[in-house]
């Protein structure tokens, strides 16, 4: 009997905090992201690799309806692959490079959302918004000491996110999609040969994050 009451007490609290629907909540969150590029380089291909995202959300509720901005740091990784063959005669040749690329921003969501279901303990939610990115560094790397390439990174983006979220007590939990309408890189360039690659490069992010309601 005296380890349910903790826990009937608790829930008591969640019932009642979330039946007073507060007008603004704000607190800490984390995520986890995985990126690729989506380009129309020839012969270049990517991949999703994981990154992660820290920062802090602030929750406006009308209603059913809500605004969220959000203030987050990101780090962003992805996997670039170069393969190609020569054809010289009668003889053929591959080509392949690995291109290995890490960002670090700074993320500023807006979102707008709405309460499809609740329920006492918390709600299911669909929201959507834009999200503006000052990136902060672009480190690349590549495993061809004879063809080293370098970026023209893109400082400011714009992009936008569309998800599903669930909230239960105080905590949030988030999976959406990202997708950026900038060229975070415009361009791959390279000495040899003064070989040149232009083309457009658009990050698609998914993003699962777990937050936690102050109040």
């Amino acid at each position: 009997m005296r380890k349910i009451l903790p826990i009937l007490l608790f829930m008591t609290m969640g019932t009642a905090g979330f039946a007073q629907a507060p007008f603004f909540s704000f607190g800490p969150k984390s995520a986890v992201n995985f990126s690729r590029f989506s380009t129309d380089v020839k012969y270049w291909y990517t991949n999703y690799r994981p990154g992660f995202d820290a920062g802090l959300f602030f929750r406006f509720h009308i209603n059913r309806f809500y605004i969220q901005p959000e203030a987050l740091y990101s780090l962003f990784r992805t996997d670039m692959h170069y393969s190609r063959f020569y054809f010289t005669g009668q003889f053929a040749s591959l080509s392949t490079m690995d291109v290995f690329v890490n960002t670090s921003t700074i993320n500023m969501p807006v979102l707008i959302g709405y309460a499809v279901l609740n329920w006492p303990i918390g709600n299911l939610r669909v929201f959507a918004g834009p999200r503006l990115t000052y990136t902060l560094r672009s480190v690349q790397e590549n495993n061809r000491h004879d063809f080293p390439l370098s970026f023209e990174s893109t400082p400011v983006n714009f992009s936008g996110q569309a998800g599903v979220g669930v909230d239960i007590f105080f905590f949030t939990l988030d999976v959406r999609y990202d997708y950026t309408f900038t060229d975070v890189l415009k361009g791959l360039y390279g000495n040899a040969n003064n070989a040149l690659y232009e083309g457009s490069l658009h990050p698609g992010v998914f993003i699962i994050s777990l937050g936690w309601k102050i109040f």
